[in-house]
Protein backbone atom coordinates (compact mmCIF):
# COMPACT_ATOMS: atom_id res chain seq x y z
CA UNK A 1 0.00 0.00 0.00
CA UNK A 2 1.51 3.29 -1.29
CA UNK A 3 0.79 6.69 1.09
CA UNK A 4 1.12 9.65 -0.25
CA UNK A 5 1.95 12.80 1.89
CA UNK A 6 1.60 15.81 -0.55
CA UNK A 7 1.78 18.32 2.61
CA UNK A 8 5.18 17.86 3.94
CA UNK A 9 6.11 21.48 2.39
CA UNK A 10 10.07 21.11 3.63
CA UNK A 11 12.52 20.51 6.41
CA UNK A 12 12.80 24.52 6.53
CA UNK A 13 10.45 24.07 9.03
CA UNK A 14 11.58 21.59 11.91
CA UNK A 15 8.12 20.95 12.89
CA UNK A 16 7.70 19.75 9.46
CA UNK A 17 10.56 17.53 9.22
CA UNK A 18 9.68 16.22 12.76
CA UNK A 19 6.35 14.34 11.71
CA UNK A 20 7.63 13.64 8.29
CA UNK A 21 10.63 11.62 10.37
CA UNK A 22 7.83 10.42 13.18
CA UNK A 23 5.23 9.32 10.41
CA UNK A 24 7.96 7.20 8.54
CA UNK A 25 9.42 5.30 12.15
CA UNK A 26 5.60 4.42 12.58
CA UNK A 27 4.50 3.05 9.26
CA UNK A 28 7.74 1.44 8.80
CA UNK A 29 6.49 -1.77 8.18
CA UNK A 30 3.74 -2.50 5.23
CA UNK A 31 3.95 0.90 3.52
CA UNK A 32 5.65 2.89 0.97
CA UNK A 33 5.96 6.23 1.66
CA UNK A 34 5.88 8.84 -1.05
CA UNK A 35 6.53 12.28 0.05
CA UNK A 36 6.33 15.40 -1.55
CA UNK A 37 8.94 18.67 -1.20
CA UNK A 38 8.95 21.96 -1.99
CA UNK A 39 12.92 22.52 -1.60
CA UNK A 40 14.54 18.93 -1.88
CA UNK A 41 17.84 20.55 -0.82
CA UNK A 42 17.02 21.71 2.19
CA UNK A 43 15.63 17.71 2.97
CA UNK A 44 19.02 16.77 1.54
CA UNK A 45 21.23 18.93 4.06
CA UNK A 46 18.92 16.87 7.02
CA UNK A 47 19.80 13.66 6.37
CA UNK A 48 18.92 10.39 4.79
CA UNK A 49 15.21 10.07 4.65
CA UNK A 50 14.35 5.87 5.31
CA UNK A 51 11.46 4.03 4.26
CA UNK A 52 10.70 6.63 1.63
CA UNK A 53 10.74 8.05 -2.19
CA UNK A 54 10.91 11.79 -1.69
CA UNK A 55 9.29 13.99 -5.02
CA UNK A 56 10.57 17.37 -5.96
CA UNK A 57 6.64 19.55 -5.92
CA UNK A 58 8.78 23.10 -6.52
CA UNK A 59 6.77 24.45 -9.96
CA UNK A 60 8.64 26.47 -12.23
CA UNK A 61 9.38 29.92 -12.03
CA UNK A 62 6.69 30.42 -15.40
CA UNK A 63 3.99 27.79 -13.72
CA UNK A 64 4.16 30.26 -10.87
CA UNK A 65 3.93 33.54 -12.74
CA UNK A 66 0.68 31.49 -14.45
CA UNK A 67 -0.36 30.27 -10.95
CA UNK A 68 -0.34 34.07 -9.70
CA UNK A 69 -2.56 35.04 -12.57
CA UNK A 70 -4.84 31.73 -12.15
CA UNK A 71 -5.79 33.49 -8.54
CA UNK A 72 -6.55 36.70 -9.58
CA UNK A 73 -8.67 35.66 -11.81
CA UNK A 74 -10.62 33.32 -9.95
CA UNK A 75 -14.09 33.96 -9.28
CA UNK A 76 -13.97 32.10 -5.81
CA UNK A 77 -12.45 31.55 -2.61
CA UNK A 78 -12.75 27.49 -3.94
CA UNK A 79 -11.13 28.04 -7.12
CA UNK A 80 -8.54 30.22 -6.48
CA UNK A 81 -8.24 27.37 -3.58
CA UNK A 82 -7.55 24.58 -6.14
CA UNK A 83 -5.05 27.36 -8.15
CA UNK A 84 -2.65 26.82 -5.03
CA UNK A 85 -3.14 23.29 -4.40
CA UNK A 86 -1.96 22.72 -8.14
CA UNK A 87 0.68 25.25 -8.06
CA UNK A 88 1.90 23.71 -4.49
CA UNK A 89 0.52 19.77 -5.34
CA UNK A 90 0.89 19.57 -9.16
CA UNK A 91 3.53 16.29 -9.00
CA UNK A 92 1.35 14.52 -6.11
CA UNK A 93 -1.88 14.99 -8.34
CA UNK A 94 -0.27 13.25 -11.20
CA UNK A 95 1.00 10.44 -9.09
CA UNK A 96 -2.28 10.19 -7.59
CA UNK A 97 -3.46 8.88 -10.52
CA UNK A 98 -1.29 5.96 -11.27
CA UNK A 99 -1.03 4.01 -8.28
CA UNK A 100 -4.37 2.03 -7.06
CA UNK A 101 -3.42 0.74 -3.57
CA UNK A 102 -2.70 4.35 -2.31
CA UNK A 103 -4.22 6.06 0.66
CA UNK A 104 -3.21 10.16 1.16
CA UNK A 105 -2.14 11.71 4.71
CA UNK A 106 -2.44 15.07 5.16
CA UNK A 107 -0.19 16.11 7.39
CA UNK A 108 1.40 19.56 8.68
CA UNK A 109 -0.56 19.13 12.49
CA UNK A 110 -2.01 22.82 12.83
CA UNK A 111 -3.00 23.44 9.36
CA UNK A 112 -6.71 23.53 10.37
CA UNK A 113 -5.48 26.00 13.03
CA UNK A 114 -5.79 28.82 10.38
CA UNK A 115 -7.33 29.96 7.54
CA UNK A 116 -8.71 27.85 4.80
CA UNK A 117 -5.93 26.69 2.96
CA UNK A 118 -4.88 24.01 0.52
CA UNK A 119 -5.29 20.98 3.35
CA UNK A 120 -9.11 21.58 2.67
CA UNK A 121 -8.86 22.19 -1.00
CA UNK A 122 -7.23 18.96 -1.78
CA UNK A 123 -9.27 16.52 0.55
CA UNK A 124 -12.29 18.42 -1.04
CA UNK A 125 -10.88 17.31 -4.59
CA UNK A 126 -9.88 13.84 -3.37
CA UNK A 127 -13.15 13.11 -1.72
CA UNK A 128 -14.59 13.62 -5.11
CA UNK A 129 -12.47 10.72 -7.03
CA UNK A 130 -13.04 8.67 -4.31
CA UNK A 131 -9.14 8.72 -3.02
CA UNK A 132 -9.01 7.82 1.11
CA UNK A 133 -8.22 10.56 2.82
CA UNK A 134 -6.37 10.76 6.78
CA UNK A 135 -5.94 13.83 8.41
CA UNK A 136 -3.07 12.96 10.24
CA UNK A 137 -2.12 13.90 14.09
CA UNK A 138 -4.24 17.56 14.06
CA UNK A 139 -5.21 19.85 16.46
CA UNK A 140 -7.87 21.92 15.62
CA UNK A 141 -10.00 24.44 18.15
CA UNK A 142 -13.33 25.47 17.73
CA UNK A 143 -12.32 29.09 16.75
CA UNK A 144 -10.71 27.82 14.15
CA UNK A 145 -13.86 26.37 12.15
CA UNK A 146 -15.56 27.62 9.18
CA UNK A 147 -18.30 25.93 6.61
CA UNK A 148 -15.53 24.64 4.39
CA UNK A 149 -13.30 23.04 6.92
CA UNK A 150 -16.37 21.50 8.72
CA UNK A 151 -17.51 20.06 5.37
CA UNK A 152 -14.42 18.53 4.76
CA UNK A 153 -13.49 17.43 8.17
CA UNK A 154 -16.67 14.98 7.86
CA UNK A 155 -14.90 13.69 4.22
CA UNK A 156 -11.90 12.15 6.08
CA UNK A 157 -11.72 8.28 6.25
CA UNK A 158 -9.80 8.75 9.14
CA UNK A 159 -8.75 11.53 11.81
CA UNK A 160 -6.24 10.76 14.20
CA UNK A 161 -6.02 13.88 16.51
CA UNK A 162 -2.93 14.36 18.79
CA UNK A 163 -4.87 15.44 21.77
CA UNK A 164 -7.98 15.02 23.25
CA UNK A 165 -9.40 18.40 23.33
CA UNK A 166 -9.11 18.14 19.27
CA UNK A 167 -10.76 14.54 19.95
CA UNK A 168 -13.77 16.09 22.17
CA UNK A 169 -14.48 18.99 19.92
CA UNK A 170 -15.02 17.27 16.48
CA UNK A 171 -16.95 14.10 18.16
CA UNK A 172 -19.31 16.53 20.13
CA UNK A 173 -19.46 19.88 17.94
CA UNK A 174 -19.15 18.08 14.65
CA UNK A 175 -20.88 14.75 15.37
CA UNK A 176 -17.38 12.70 13.70
CA UNK A 177 -17.13 9.54 14.85
CA UNK A 178 -14.12 8.28 12.93
CA UNK A 179 -11.78 10.51 15.30
CA UNK A 180 -8.76 8.82 17.44
CA UNK A 181 -6.23 10.37 19.68
CA UNK A 182 -2.66 9.69 19.57
CA UNK A 183 0.50 11.50 19.94
CA UNK A 184 1.98 13.34 18.01
CA UNK A 185 4.50 11.21 15.20
CA UNK A 186 7.17 13.22 16.41
CA UNK A 187 7.66 12.16 19.87
CA UNK A 188 8.68 8.71 19.07
CA UNK A 189 12.17 9.88 17.58
CA UNK A 190 15.27 9.65 19.19
CA UNK A 191 17.89 12.48 20.02
CA UNK A 192 20.61 13.12 17.79
CA UNK A 193 24.07 13.76 19.51
CA UNK A 194 25.95 16.79 18.07
CA UNK A 195 28.61 18.49 19.31
CA UNK A 196 27.04 21.87 21.26
CA UNK A 197 28.62 24.96 22.78
CA UNK A 198 31.03 24.28 25.80
CA UNK A 199 29.03 26.34 27.73
CA UNK A 200 26.35 23.56 28.12
CA UNK A 201 28.65 21.23 29.92
CA UNK A 202 29.80 23.87 32.39
CA UNK A 203 26.59 26.01 33.34
CA UNK A 204 22.80 25.33 33.78
CA UNK A 205 20.88 26.38 30.77
CA UNK A 206 17.39 27.75 30.37
CA UNK A 207 17.01 27.19 26.71
CA UNK A 208 13.72 29.80 24.72
CA UNK A 209 12.90 29.42 21.59
CA UNK A 210 10.75 32.49 20.22
CA UNK A 211 9.02 32.33 16.60
CA UNK A 212 8.38 34.84 14.31
CA UNK A 213 4.30 34.63 15.35
CA UNK A 214 5.28 35.24 18.55
CA UNK A 215 7.15 37.76 18.05
CA UNK A 216 4.77 39.57 15.32
CA UNK A 217 4.94 43.08 15.84
CA UNK A 218 7.24 42.94 19.12
CA UNK A 219 9.75 45.98 19.00
CA UNK A 220 10.24 44.78 22.97
CA UNK A 221 7.18 47.72 23.36
CA UNK A 222 4.34 45.28 23.25
CA UNK A 223 2.94 43.69 26.53
CA UNK A 224 5.09 40.30 25.02
CA UNK A 225 7.90 42.46 24.32
CA UNK A 226 8.04 43.72 28.23
CA UNK A 227 7.66 40.68 29.45
CA UNK A 228 9.89 39.12 27.24
CA UNK A 229 12.72 41.58 28.89
CA UNK A 230 11.12 41.12 32.15
CA UNK A 231 11.82 37.47 31.64
CA UNK A 232 15.16 37.59 30.66
CA UNK A 233 16.40 40.26 33.00
CA UNK A 234 14.75 38.05 36.04
CA UNK A 235 17.04 34.62 34.73
CA UNK A 236 20.36 37.12 34.71
CA UNK A 237 20.24 39.09 37.74
CA UNK A 238 18.17 36.42 40.17
CA UNK A 239 20.05 33.57 38.74
CA UNK A 240 23.43 31.78 37.39
CA UNK A 241 21.64 29.98 34.78
CA UNK A 242 22.85 30.98 31.08
CA UNK A 243 20.19 31.54 28.04
CA UNK A 244 20.60 29.72 25.01
CA UNK A 245 18.43 31.02 22.71
CA UNK A 246 17.10 27.98 20.12
CA UNK A 247 15.46 28.64 16.28
CA UNK A 248 13.42 25.72 15.37
CA UNK A 249 11.52 27.35 11.87
CA UNK A 250 13.88 29.09 8.86
CA UNK A 251 11.31 29.87 6.46
CA UNK A 252 10.77 33.16 4.96
CA UNK A 253 8.34 35.49 6.75
CA UNK A 254 8.31 32.46 9.40
CA UNK A 255 11.90 32.54 10.45
CA UNK A 256 12.51 32.34 14.17
CA UNK A 257 16.04 33.86 13.91
CA UNK A 258 14.57 37.34 13.47
CA UNK A 259 13.36 37.63 16.72
CA UNK A 260 16.01 35.52 18.45
CA UNK A 261 18.66 37.95 16.61
CA UNK A 262 16.90 41.02 18.24
CA UNK A 263 17.05 39.57 21.87
CA UNK A 264 20.65 38.50 21.44
CA UNK A 265 21.41 41.90 19.90
CA UNK A 266 20.22 43.22 23.44
CA UNK A 267 21.68 41.16 25.52
CA UNK A 268 25.27 40.22 24.07
CA UNK A 269 27.36 42.28 26.04
CA UNK A 270 26.16 40.35 29.38
CA UNK A 271 27.94 37.47 27.86
CA UNK A 272 24.88 35.28 29.42
CA UNK A 273 22.41 34.90 26.29
CA UNK A 274 23.36 32.42 23.38
CA UNK A 275 21.85 32.28 19.94
CA UNK A 276 22.25 28.71 18.97
CA UNK A 277 23.01 28.18 14.92
CA UNK A 278 20.35 25.31 14.43
CA UNK A 279 20.18 25.87 10.36
CA UNK A 280 23.01 23.74 10.44
CA UNK A 281 21.18 21.03 12.67
CA UNK A 282 18.18 18.31 11.59
CA UNK A 283 15.01 17.99 14.10
CA UNK A 284 16.78 15.41 15.99
CA UNK A 285 20.04 17.69 16.55
CA UNK A 286 18.13 20.09 17.95
CA UNK A 287 16.02 17.73 20.35
CA UNK A 288 19.73 16.92 22.42
CA UNK A 289 20.78 20.32 22.25
CA UNK A 290 17.10 21.32 23.73
CA UNK A 291 18.01 18.01 25.84
CA UNK A 292 21.20 19.10 27.41
CA UNK A 293 18.71 22.60 29.13
CA UNK A 294 18.00 22.45 32.45
CA UNK A 295 15.13 24.53 31.67
CA UNK A 296 12.91 25.17 28.29
CA UNK A 297 10.56 27.62 26.92
CA UNK A 298 9.11 27.27 23.61
CA UNK A 299 6.64 29.42 20.91
CA UNK A 300 6.98 26.34 18.52
CA UNK A 301 4.98 23.26 19.40
CA UNK A 302 7.48 20.74 17.87
CA UNK A 303 9.88 22.66 19.65
CA UNK A 304 8.17 21.97 22.84
CA UNK A 305 7.63 18.32 21.84
CA UNK A 306 11.72 17.70 21.88
CA UNK A 307 11.66 19.27 25.54
CA UNK A 308 8.67 16.91 26.82
CA UNK A 309 9.89 13.96 24.74
CA UNK A 310 13.74 14.33 26.57
CA UNK A 311 12.06 15.12 30.43
CA UNK A 312 12.66 18.51 30.41
CA UNK A 313 10.69 20.79 33.01
CA UNK A 314 9.15 23.22 30.07
CA UNK A 315 6.75 25.82 29.68
CA UNK A 316 5.07 26.67 26.29
CA UNK A 317 4.15 29.83 25.27
CA UNK A 318 0.96 29.16 23.40
CA UNK A 319 -2.86 30.02 23.17
CA UNK A 320 -3.98 27.34 21.31
CA UNK A 321 -5.43 23.54 21.44
CA UNK A 322 -2.17 22.45 20.41
CA UNK A 323 -0.54 23.87 23.22
CA UNK A 324 -3.39 23.34 25.61
CA UNK A 325 -4.39 19.72 24.60
CA UNK A 326 -0.69 18.54 24.89
CA UNK A 327 0.50 19.94 27.97
CA UNK A 328 -3.16 18.38 29.77
CA UNK A 329 -2.70 14.93 28.26
CA UNK A 330 0.97 14.75 29.48
CA UNK A 331 -0.10 15.87 32.73
CA UNK A 332 1.34 19.37 32.65
CA UNK A 333 -0.26 22.24 34.80
CA UNK A 334 -2.32 24.64 33.87
CA UNK A 335 0.62 27.22 34.85
CA UNK A 336 2.87 25.66 32.45
CA UNK A 337 1.25 26.79 29.36
CA UNK A 338 0.87 30.81 29.16
CA UNK A 339 -1.35 32.76 26.49
CA UNK A 340 1.16 35.09 25.03
CA UNK A 341 -2.06 36.95 22.86
CA UNK A 342 -3.20 37.66 26.84
CA UNK A 343 -0.82 38.85 28.83
CA UNK A 344 -2.37 41.70 31.13
CA UNK A 345 0.69 42.37 33.11
CA UNK A 346 4.49 42.41 32.58
CA UNK A 347 5.60 40.11 35.33
CA UNK A 348 3.24 37.00 33.55
CA UNK A 349 6.29 35.35 32.17
CA UNK A 350 8.35 35.89 35.02
CA UNK A 351 5.35 34.67 36.98
CA UNK A 352 5.21 31.05 34.58
CA UNK A 353 8.80 30.84 34.94
CA UNK A 354 8.98 30.70 38.55
CA UNK A 355 6.75 28.11 38.72
CA UNK A 356 8.05 26.30 36.37
CA UNK A 357 11.73 26.42 38.53
CA UNK A 358 10.16 25.65 41.51
CA UNK A 359 8.32 22.86 40.74
CA UNK A 360 11.31 21.48 38.55
CA UNK A 361 11.35 18.01 40.66
CA UNK A 362 7.82 16.96 40.04
CA UNK A 363 7.76 18.27 36.55
CA UNK A 364 10.66 16.09 35.52
CA UNK A 365 9.29 13.62 37.58
CA UNK A 366 5.94 13.47 36.33
CA UNK A 367 7.22 13.38 32.45
CA UNK A 368 10.21 10.57 33.28
CA UNK A 369 6.94 8.73 34.62
CA UNK A 370 4.68 9.60 31.67
CA UNK A 371 6.77 9.88 28.55
CA UNK A 372 7.74 6.23 28.17
CA UNK A 373 4.03 4.56 27.92
CA UNK A 374 2.97 8.18 26.14
CA UNK A 375 5.32 7.91 23.16
CA UNK A 376 4.34 4.30 22.88
CA UNK A 377 0.90 5.38 22.09
CA UNK A 378 1.90 7.16 19.08
CA UNK A 379 2.36 3.66 17.40
CA UNK A 380 -1.78 3.03 17.76
CA UNK A 381 -2.13 5.27 14.86
CA UNK A 382 -0.38 2.28 12.65
CA UNK A 383 -3.11 0.37 13.89
CA UNK A 384 -5.45 2.87 12.82
CA UNK A 385 -4.42 2.94 9.71
CA UNK A 386 -3.84 -0.86 9.09
CA UNK A 387 -8.13 -1.57 10.19
CA UNK A 388 -8.64 1.43 7.00
CA UNK A 389 -6.83 -0.14 4.52
CA UNK A 390 -8.13 -3.57 5.51
CA UNK A 391 -11.52 -2.18 5.27
CA UNK A 392 -10.51 -1.11 2.02
CA UNK A 393 -9.21 -4.22 -0.12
Amino acid sequence: MKVLIPTHFNSGNRGCEGISRGTQKILSEGYEIIEYSSDLSIDGKMGEFKNEIRRDCNPSFVRKILYKVGRRVATTPRKRGMVSVKEHCQCFLDDVKKYDKKIVLSTGGDMFCYDNNIVVWLNDYLYDRDVKTVLWGCSIGKENLTPEKEETLKKFSLITARETMTEQLLKEELQIENVKVFPDPAFVLDADEVKVPDFFETKDIVGINLSDFVGQDVGFSTMFGKNLLRLIDYIIEQTSMDIALVPHVFWKGQDDRKICQMVHDKYAETGRVHLLNTEEFNYGQIRYTISKCRFFIGARTHAMISAYAMCVPALALGYSVKSLGIAKDIGMPDELVVNYKNLTTEDELVEAFRFLVTNEETIHNTLLESMPEYKKRAYGAKTALDALVEGME
